[in-house]
């Protein structure tokens, strides 16, 4: 536990930009949370602030703009993607729509309309990574591919163990 603290300190300290103090990690520990340029595979890449990256595919695109229609037109809408403790592998993302503005800390990426939050102890666990949607018979669901930040990921590619 002490080594993922640790882990997760670290993470937190090298976001730029944003100056995650000891209370705000206290906060964000005790919630659970720990924030275009086409190419050939259909993604797309949003760059957010302190120079983080993430790639969102076209098929999470479409689902989030059809999420997006079926909103109250007054209410903002994103998805808010953060890295949690927990999982077989150590850590665990999590996916939620989100129908409010981002919280001061949050790294927002942002591309034709589509908005993903993602917490600041979160950004430089997810990095590099791509959202994705599929649409299967057994299950439909985000998902994160991809993560170099990743050194390990479970069979069901839920959870992962961090590269530090």
């Amino acid at each position: 536990m002490l080594l993922h603290l640790r882990c997760l300190w670290q993470a937190a300290s090298r976001v730029p930009e944003q100056k995650v103090s000891a209370a705000s990690f206290k906060r964000l520990l005790s919630t659970g949370s720990f924030a275009k340029e086409s190419a050939a595979s259909g993604t797309e890449t949003m760059r957010g602030a302190g120079g983080f990256s993430l790639s969102v595919t076209e098929e999470c695109v479409r689902r989030l703009r059809e999420l997006a229609t079926r909103a109250p037109k007054h209410l903002p809408f994103a998805l808010r993607v953060t890295v949690n403790s927990g999982g077989c592998a150590g850590f665990q993302y999590e996916f939620k729509l989100e129908h409010s503005g981002p919280a001061a800390e949050d790294v927002v990426f942002e591309k034709d309309g589509v908005r993903v939050y993602v917490d600041a102890i979160s950004a430089p666990l997810l990095s590099g990574a791509t959202i994705d949607y599929e649409d299967e018979l057994i299950r439909s669901a985000f998902k994160v591919e991809g993560n170099p930040n990743a050194e390990a990921n479970c069979s069901c590619g839920t959870s992962f163990a961090p590269r530090f």
